[in-house]
């Protein structure tokens, strides 16, 4: 904060939790153009994303890698599998337990996904090196967030 100015002072554009809104926010619709030609929406394709790095998950694992809570991730997976991204099935050990896999199109789209942030990079006219800059930054923040919310 800066130093004797009143906290009241601060205008919305210095507060660090709205321009990390907007560039979400931003970030997000610019990963909207990208994804248009695939029919994915940002959170599916961070489903996608996710098991192109695994092939299966549980749910429960999938749940806990991206944060999302069973109400948010349920519809979502439900969606992937109709459109034939993914399939789900019940683990035959535990019935409770679900499953999920790369469909055979999850399978074919894996080496061009996988692609998707080299297009993103491209509409930032970034380079790589400013691109690493922030990446490292917001996974710095996120960590520090994440533990934070999990002090008592």
């Amino acid at each position: 904060m800066k130093e004797g100015i009143p906290l009241s002072e601060f205008g919305l554009n210095e507060h660090l939790c709205f321009q990390l809104y907007q560039a979400s926010r931003a970030m997000t619709r610019l990963y909207k153009e990208v994804l248009k030609p695939y029919q994915l929406t940002y959170p599916q394709y961070i489903v996608m994303v996710l098991l192109w790095e695994h092939d299966r998950l549980s749910f429960k694992e999938i749940s806990k890698a991206l944060h999302l809570k069973t109400g948010t991730l349920s519809p979502l997976l439900k969606r992937l599998e109709k459109d034939g991204w993914i399939r789900r099935k019940h683990n035959s050990n535990d019935d409770r337990m679900i499953e999920v896999y790369l469909s055979k199109k999850g399978i074919a789209y894996r080496e061009e996904g996988i692609l998707i942030p080299c297009e993103t990079l491209k509409r930032l006219k970034y380079n790589q090196e400013t691109y690493d800059f922030y990446l490292e930054t917001a996974k710095k923040l996120s960590m520090h967030l994440h533990e934070i919310e999990k002090m008592p």
